[in-house]
């Protein structure tokens, strides 16, 4: 292994987001498939945009299918391509280079997975640039200018 310079990188810990309402922007998108389904699926990774107390912090493992018409989750994917800004009627092709970047309002829970606490989207809607962002910052102090 090479050497690195950390400067003045302090160490941290790993520390969950309370539950609550956030707007996250999409860092990343991993293409997989359903283990029971097989079905297409992409797997989102966010980081923090507000809050600004908690802005770039991350949010990892939204799980979200490609489900094909008429099946059950087919209106859930449908939504989740019109929250992002992408086209969600008629004929369509996915195109998952183009989701980096997005945000979506949404409220982050907390799961447990073999025995292990993560984040996760619970639920998500469209984000409103200019919308109601002063329930998003926790105190005026936090305001950045």
């Amino acid at each position: 292994m090479s050497e690195m310079d950390y400067g003045d990188e302090k160490p941290s810990k790993y520390e969950l987001l309370p539950e609550g309402d956030y707007v996250l922007k999409i860092r990343e998108v991993a293409m997989k498939t359903t283990k029971e389904t097989k079905l297409d699926m992409a797997v989102v990774s966010y980081d923090v945009f507000t809050p600004i107390k908690y802005k770039g912090r991350q949010v990892n493992f939204h799980n979200v299918v490609f489900s094909p018409p008429g099946a059950p989750g087919a209106g859930r994917f449908l939504y989740w391509l019109q929250c992002i800004n992408q086209p969600c009627e008629g004929r369509i092709s996915p195109n998952m280079q183009n989701w980096a970047g997005q945000k979506i309002a949404a409220h982050v829970g907390i799961r447990e997975y073999e025995g292990k606490k993560y984040n996760e989207v619970k639920t998500f809607d469209r984000y409103v640039s200019g919308g109601d962002t002063e329930a998003m910052i926790e105190s005026p102090e936090e305001i950045p200018f």
